[in-house]
Parts: C-alpha cells; sequence; structure tokens
C-alpha cells in the first residue's frame, strides 16, 4: 500500500513540475509581451507628440495665409482708394519679368 502512496506523490511531484515548467514559460512569455507592449505605447507616444506638433505647424502655416490674404487685400484697398490701376501694374510686372534683358540677366 506504501508503494501505491510513494507511486502517487512521484506522479503528483512530476505533474506539480510540469505545471512549474508551464508557469515559468507563460511568465516568461508575459514579461515578453509587457515588454513589447511598452515600446509599443512608447513609439505610440512620440507619434502623437509628432502629429500634435504636424497639425500645430499646419495650423500657424493657415493663420499665416490668412493674414498675409488680410494684408494684400488691405493693400488692394488702398491700392484702389489712391486711384493705382492694380490689374495695371501687375501687367506691367509680368512684362518686365518676360522682357529679353530681366531673362538674361536671370
Amino acid at each position: 500500500m506504501e508503494e501505491k502512496y510513494e507511486a502517487e506523490i512521484r506522479k503528483l511531484n512530476r505533474e506539480m513540475q510540469t505545471y512549474r515548467s508551464t508557469i515559468t514559460k507563460l511568465t516568461a512569455k508575459h514579461d515578453g509581451y509587457n515588454h513589447i507592449i511598452q515600446l509599443f505605447e512608447s513609439k505610440l507616444q512620440l507619434m502623437a507628440k509628432h502629429v500634435e506638433s504636424l497639425q500645430n505647424k499646419s495650423q500657424l502655416k493657415k493663420d499665416e495665409v490668412l493674414k498675409l490674404r488680410s494684408e494684400i487685400e488691405q493693400l488692394r484697398v488702398m491700392s484702389i482708394n489712391a486711384g493705382v490701376n492694380v490689374s495695371g501694374i501687375a501687367t506691367i510686372t509680368q512684362r518686365k519679368s518676360s522682357s529679353p534683358q530681366s531673362v538674361s540677366l536671370k
């Protein structure tokens, strides 16, 4: 009878060792996955900061364009009030830039 108990104890010890081995392997995998998740979260945070930076720059560019358009419109109104023909100035400027002298100087 005692041999039967000892055999059962050895069997249970082997099972327990197998379970310990499985737990060790699963713990190692879990740690590995945690490391990968931490790397992913770190990269994700960097990408989020980069996107935010790009959005801020984009907004600055939009604001700058709006400001320049406003200034152009103000200058156009001022020139009209002063009696200057804006389209005439644009035509003269275009002729100067396409003349042979200005082309050779470029």
